[in-house]
């Protein structure tokens, strides 16, 4: 009996990465019970439970919203399916509930043998794909309802030669906020009260002007599946209040608004309630429930690498907001005409909530020195408000409220140069790190790109190189093992320890194989297959970066609900047993990477690192 079991669970994951005596061991460990039709197998939301249950024949229903347990299950789970692995993220009991769907024989693995199926690349992959999927399956935020049936179908488009009084007539007449117009390729677009007092009144336009030049540009289109949650995360990605629901010849079908997807189990209004506070402390207080959003949205099924995207657009619309005040009363310059640009982690929109707030500024060139001087003192009491409400400043200044920071557009131009000449002068490869991190959030995009001046470091090779080195520099590391046994008062600082030496090596990547990406996962992607980074390497830290990501949001979400300032070090007593080996397993998966690009470059030569990436 124990032979067959550790051959059984040997022919499924996540146990087929280990040995013939730690499958002797589970199964000898196990406890195999028969259950009936309908017989409750385990009801974890009331009798706490971290062991693992495996489904050796038969099938099992599975709820795993504590609220949902009269409706439909949630999955079914059949021959060498596993369930109840979840608790084991925070050795909490964390559900589900499982009924006997058919007769099932089903082995019980107490969860502290379990656990090493999960600490091999292979149980971590498999972990991840399946709490996705748990969380899919019970998300009322992604759930198979359409956006469709929730609002009312889109106005008829006025004719492509409406005029700009025409559409202000239509949005009066009929009470709404937008109107539609025809555009010259028979699609349609949205000018908005917003849109008409932008490109109309503020700049002198005549009534009679085509409503076509005042088209509200930041409305997202979506596709007729859109779920309500899908439109509300582009709602807050995009900084508008409405977006446009298409089919597949691109014909609107519906316009919808943020209200219309209120009722979603998150606080949608938030977003609003930012974009309009109309003092600092309105602001301040708007801005301290974010936290709050961002744990909704988790619990609402939406994954964390959307939940963190989510995050970085709510500080852009914090930060957005927080100029706006500042320059309030500021005459001597105008805030529209700056491109204020975020840098590291919220350039990327990979930033959580330790992250620092990193900024710059770029002038028009014929801005003077004391309107420049005016602007900082500004942005002064910009990073002052950011502050209040908990976003972190840059401990090296590097923010737009300084002279470093805040340049001219040629200036930006004439320092760029230099640092790819002598990136090891005036901070070069800090700077080039940063601005390749850089992300316009207002004003003119084309006054920031500075993408020409960095294009040459291609062909740079002593400039490649130092760049390699400082992206090397970061060692990742593991300080929570001491032979066999773990130091559960040991510290490690994720960012630092683990994160950082996956964004640098995925920027080096990226600038070294000519590619334009910006997000971490984004840069790995396009530089896989290139000479420094295979495929497998690439696919490897892409994965290691998102599981990172997510224990790094998760923890830090805990922190806040717990009343503490969100911080990147964790002892590993705060952990889970199984994250503390996945944390361990991504150590040594960026150490493995780490060391190989450090012996390519010292044996290859760089003319061979920026190979063009197989396809």
């Amino acid at each position: 009996m124990v032979e067959s079991l550790a051959a059984f669970l040997g022919r499924h994951e996540p146990f087929t990465a280990l040995g013939t005596e730690q499958l002797a061991r589970l199964a000898d460990s196990a406890q195999v019970t028969e259950y009936e039709v309908g017989e409750l197998v385990l009801d974890a939301f009331r009798q706490p439970s971290v062991d693992v249950f495996v489904v050796i024949s038969g099938a099992v229903d599975l709820w795993n919203d504590a609220r949902l347990t009269t409706e439909a299950p949630d999955e079914r789970v059949t021959t060498g399916g596993i369930f109840g692995f979840s608790a084991m993220l925070t050795e909490q009991s964390i559900g589900p509930r499982a009924v006997a769907a058919r007769h099932s024989r089903i082995a019980l693995i107490p969860g502290a043998e379990a656990s090493v199926a999960f600490t091999s690349r292979t149980g971590a992959r498999f972990l991840a794909d399946r709490l996705r999927q748990q969380s899919e399956h019970t998300s009322p935020l992604v759930a198979a309802e359409s956006v469709l049936d929730r609002v009312e179908p889109a106005p008829a488009p006025l004719p492509a030669g409406a005029s700009a009084l025409d559409a202000a007539r239509q949005m009066s007449q009929h009470g709404r906020d937008y109107a539609v117009v025809r555009l010259a390729d028979g699609s349609s677009a949205l000018v908005t009260d917003h849109s008409l007092r932008r490109e109309v009144l503020a700049v002198g336009r005549p009534a009679a002007a085509p409503a076509v030049e005042a088209i509200d540009t930041r409305a997202p289109r979506l596709g007729v599946s859109a779920t309500p949650a899908e439109v509300l995360l582009a709602l807050l990605d995009s900084g508008s209040s409405l977006a446009m629901i298409t089919d597949r010849q691109r014909n609107l079908q519906r316009v919808v608004h943020l209200r219309d997807v209120a009722a979603l189990p998150v606080d949608v209004s938030l977003h609003e309630r930012i974009r309009r506070a109309d003092t600092a402390d309105a602001l301040v207080d708007a801005s301290r429930r974010v936290p709050e959003l961002l744990r909704n949205l988790l619990r609402g099924g939406i994954s964390s690498a959307r939940v963190i995207r989510v995050h970085s657009t709510m500080v852009d619309g914090v930060a957005r907001r927080a100029l706006e005040l500042s320059f309030a009363d500021v005459e001597e310059v105008r805030l529209e005409d700056l491109t204020f640009m975020m840098l590291g982690s919220n350039g990327r929109r990979e930033a959580v909530l330790s992250s620092d707030l990193d900024t710059a500024v770029t002038f028009p060139d014929d801005t003077t020195p004391q309107q420049m001087q005016i602007a900082r003192t500004a942005m002064r009491a910009t990073g002052e408000l950011l502050a209040r409400i908990g976003l972190n400043r840059d401990a090296h200044g590097a923010t737009a409220s300084r002279t470093p920071f805040s340049r001219t557009r040629a200036e930006w131009l004439a320092a760029a140069n230099r640092w790819v000449e002598q990136p090891g002068k005036n901070e070069g490869a800090m700077f080039i790190s940063l601005l390749l991190d850089s992300r316009p959030v207002l004003g003119d995009p084309t006054l920031a790109d500075l993408s020409d001046a960095f294009t040459p470091l291609r062909t740079h090779s002593g400039t490649l190189r130092l760049l390699l080195g400082a992206a090397l520099s970061t060692k990742a590391r593991y300080r929570g093992q001491r032979g066999p046994f773990v130091n559960r008062s040991a510290q490690i600082d994720i960012k630092r320890d683990a994160i950082l030496p996956v964004v640098n090596l995925a920027r080096w990547a990226a600038l070294a194989a000519g590619a334009d990406a910006t997000t971490t996962t984004g840069r790995l992607a396009a530089a896989s297959g290139t000479p420094m980074l295979p495929d497998d390497a690439a696919t490897s830290l892409a994965e290691v970066f998102r599981l990172l990501q997510r224990l790094r949001l998760h923890y830090q979400l805990a922190q806040t609900e717990q009343g503490e300032k969100p911080s990147d070090a964790l002892t590993m007593q705060q952990m889970s047993l199984i994250d503390r080996s996945l944390l361990a397993q991504a150590v040594r998966e960026i150490t493995g990477v780490q060391r190989r690009m450090a012996n390519v470059s010292a044996f290859v030569s760089s003319d061979e690192w920026t190979g063009l990436r197989r396809r």
